[in-house]
């Protein structure tokens, strides 16, 4: 165990970019939205230093270019969102994103970083299938009155927060607030913006 530190420390003094990079497509998926920006802009900026001192210029590629101008229509959006706020805090997750593809781009060039890299997304990708797993069994379990309503899974990091208002609306991520999961995904989706359906009478 305390070679495997040892060795950690070693790693992150020679690349603490790789390092950051990894842990942020870890946690990133599995952190409330309040919470993963911080952590990847910390990244980035460990990023950006560690280019410069290396005397590296940030390259953003074709991938990049074609983020910018889905997030350029993104904030477009705004002008014709019912929900400004909401729309601008999507477009902003989006510009995280693509901190991220900046990172990825300039720090991933090695097959064996590229399958480190996927096996971290995937092994967060299947934490989070299996806390969903859990909500929508327990959650199943409580509409059939097998369980009570306090037995119910959910996600720990929203739990607390499960009436804040803090950015002016309470949230709907919780299943015990949702009359369907139809509307789990209404609620949840990330529109760029569909609001704009809304001016024709429907619901985005």
């Amino acid at each position: 165990m305390k070679e495997k530190l040892i060795n950690l420390k070693e790693q992150y003094k020679k690349n603490p970019a790789w390092c950051w990079l990894l842990a942020t497509v870890f946690f990133f998926p599995l952190l409330p939205e309040y919470v993963s920006p911080f952590l990847l802009f910390i990244g980035f900026i460990v990023f950006k230093v560690q280019w410069s001192k290396e005397g590296k210029k940030a390259k953003v590629g074709t991938l990049g270019k074609l983020m910018m101008a889905f997030m350029g229509f993104a904030l477009i959006s705004i002008l014709w969102s019912d929900t400004k706020f909401s729309t601008f805090s999507t477009a902003a997750l989006w510009w995280g994103m693509f901190l991220i593809e900046v990172m990825i781009h300039n720090i991933v060039r090695t097959r064996k970083k590229i399958d480190r890299l996927l096996a971290a997304m995937s092994l967060s990708g299947a934490i989070n299938g299996f806390v969903a797993i859990l909500q929508i069994c327990s959650y199943t379990l409580f509409k059939y009155k097998y369980i009570t309503k306090s037995q119910v899974f959910v996600t720990p990091f929203y739990k607390p927060y499960r009436h804040n208002s803090l950015v002016g609306f309470k949230s709907k991520r919780i299943f015990l607030k949702s009359q369907s999961f139809g509307n789990i995904f209404d609620d949840c989706i990330s529109d760029i913006n569909l609001s704009f359906l809304k001016h024709k009478g429907q619901k985005a």
